[in-house]
């Protein structure tokens, strides 16, 4: 058997504001060291990423993304590529969200293709 490391993903889907993201950042940053046992990913919705990679950035917690495209770039209204999300200090992303693919009428299921082209680990 190996040995794997516990990952925990926070979703905070399409809630918050900027202060009670501050607050919830803040939060985390106090619960979590460098002695907590498993690998903590806090994923909030694409407009709060910059303010929570700056909270993040002295943690050692991971900055994630709830969703990335596939294409590199593009006119492509609302997407949000990869190299895009690095820029913000995303590590994690979390692909084919059941919700994304019912609200968005995706029907299909995320593959190893669509992590790969991210370039990002996927929850």
């Amino acid at each position: 058997m190996t040995n794997r490391q516990i990952l925990v993903a926070a979703n905070w889907k399409m809630n918050g504001s900027l202060k009670s993201i501050r607050e919830l950042g803040d939060a985390f940053t106090e619960g979590v060291s460098d002695k907590t046992p498993t690998e903590v990913v806090v994923c909030p919705s694409f407009v709060h990423l910059s303010q929570l990679s700056e909270k993040l950035n002295e943690s050692d917690i991971k900055l994630g993304a709830q969703n990335v495209s596939h294409l590199d770039e593009g006119a492509y209204t609302g997407e949000v590529c990869a190299s895009m999300l690095v820029d913000f200090g995303c590590e994690y992303v979390i692909v084919g969200h059941s919700e994304r693919r019912m609200l968005c009428l995706l029907y299909t299921s995320p593959s190893p293709r669509d992590a790969t082209l991210s370039g990002m680990p996927w929850c």
